[in-house]
Order: structure tokens, then sequence, then C-alpha cells
């Protein structure tokens, strides 16, 4: 199997997965997101619980990033932390993720970029709670800042014409994924 059709079976299974999770558990526990899902006879991590930028090692691309709600009195680490709610819940069509540390070639920094020219859709885990995820499947990288340190992310189908026209590509390769999930 060429690596990008590993790649595209391995995010569809993963985007099966979250839907699955989401029906059974409505937000998603952050345990059920590390045990993961099968794929070709591996264990697929979907997170890691250390880091909010997450490619497995056996995918091309990136497939999860995620924003974590910090515990009552707990340290906001990231801007993103403080906003995305707001921002989601009014209705804006472009949400700013910020990078991991400061440094812009930093690994899972380069895998933002990589997933925006290659226009594959995402998992965004929104934390809702502590240890409690809402997924939005699927979720496009469209802009990457190496000064502000931040990526665009925007969600599904409903961006500007620009971006619809953008993400056709992947939305074909994925045949059954195409409909936007809001866990």
């Amino acid at each position: 199997m060429s690596d990008s059709n590993h790649d595209a079976g391995a995010r569809t299974a993963a985007f099966n997965h979250v839907h699955f999770l989401n029906q059974v558990y409505g937000t998603i526990p952050a345990a059920k997101l590390l045990e993961g899902f099968e794929f070709a006879g591996n264990r697929v991590p979907l997170v890691n619980p250390q880091r909010g930028i997450f490619k497995p090692r056996s995918m091309q691309f990136l497939l999860s990033i995620k924003t974590v709600h910090p515990k009552p009195g707990g340290k906001d680490w990231y801007d993103d932390q403080r906003e995305i709610h707001r921002r989601i819940f009014g209705a804006d069509e472009t949400f700013s993720y910020d990078f991991m540390g400061d440094d812009p070639d930093a690994a899972e920094n380069q895998w933002l970029r990589e997933a925006m020219l290659s226009q594959v859709p995402i998992i965004y885990f929104l934390g809702i709670a502590p240890g409690r995820y809402q997924a939005i499947v699927p979720t496009y990288i469209i802009g990457w800042n190496a000064q502000s340190l931040r990526a665009e992310i925007a969600f599904g189908l409903g961006q500007s014409a620009t971006t619809q026209a953008s993400i056709k590509g992947p939305l074909q390769k994925l045949d059954g994924i195409a409909s936007l999930y809001y866990y």
C-alpha cells in the first residue's frame, strides 16, 4: 500500500472511530482518545497526551490537533485556550491555533505547514471540560505564519469560497468523510 493510500485509509478509519466515540460517549473522554483505533492490524493513537499537535508514526501527515480545557485554577499555556470557545460560538469563520513553543521549524509546527500545503483534513479535539473533548471533523489548516507562531484553521464545508475551492481535493479523496461532524 502506498504512503498516500495508507494515510487516506488510516485517516478515514480515524474519522469513523471518532464518530463512533461520539455516538457512545457524547463528549469524548481523554482516556478513549489515548486508546486510539485499529488500522491494518495495528493500534494507531488519536492524540499525544503531552502535545497538542499529533502525527502518528504510521501516517504521512498530521492527524489531529487539540486544545485542552484547563483544570480549575490551572494555567492557560496558549492564547487559543482562552479564545477558541468565544470565537467558535461567535461564528467566526477561521481560528488561530498557536504553534507549539517558539520555533516555527519544530517538527510539530512543520506538520501544521505540511497539512496546509497538502490540504489534508484533520481532527480538531476541542477541550470542553477537563479531560473531555468535542471533535470537529473535518478541520483544515488554511494558514501558517512563522512570525506570529500561529496556524489558521477552518472547519468543514462552512468556509469562504476560496477555502472551499482549496479543500475540494481532500474531500473527494476521502470518500464518505465529506460530511461535517460536530461532536
